[in-house]
Formats: C-alpha cells, structure tokens, sequence
C-alpha cells in the first residue's frame, strides 16, 4: 500500500474519531448546563449515576481518536527519520 493510501485512510479515521469526540464534549456542555438548574442533591445524583459509564465511554473514545492521530504521525515521520538514520 502506498504512503499516500495509508495517510489518506489513517486521516479520515482521525477525522471521524475526532468528530465523535467533539461530540461527545457538546453532549456533555448541554448536559452540564441542564443540570445546573437542580438543587444540590438531585444534581449529585445525577452526577453519581452518570459518571461510572459515561468515564468509561470517554476513555474509548479518547483512545479511539488518538490511535489514527498517533498514526499519521507515525507515517508522516518515518521517511524524515529514515533519512536521518544512522546507519
């Protein structure tokens, strides 16, 4: 596969995850701002039952976003650091 494939593949990986992940940091703006109209105890409950899966359903996506970022990194690199390889 050609460099340009992969970067071109790799790339609109990156493109999609980041755009979920923009998502997902909107969905949690509105939340936030909806749940600032509660009392104090009925915000900490919601509060309590949302963050257990929701911590882990950021955490993939945030995984999920920075393995294409990694590897277009990785692909764009590696002829520059060939080129100043030692050997």
């Amino acid at each position: 596969m050609q460099p340009e494939a992969r970067i071109r593949i790799i790339r609109s990986a990156s493109r999609l995850c980041c755009a979920i992940l923009v998502g997902v940091a909107l969905t949690v703006l509105v939340l936030e701002l909806a749940l600032r109209r509660l009392d104090g105890p009925a915000y900490v409950a919601v509060r309590h039952a949302e963050y257990d899966p929701f911590t882990w359903f950021i955490g993939i996506v945030f995984l999920a976003t920075i393995s294409p970022v990694v590897g277009v990194v990785v692909v764009i690199l590696s002829p520059i650091l060939a080129a100043y390889s030692l050997d």
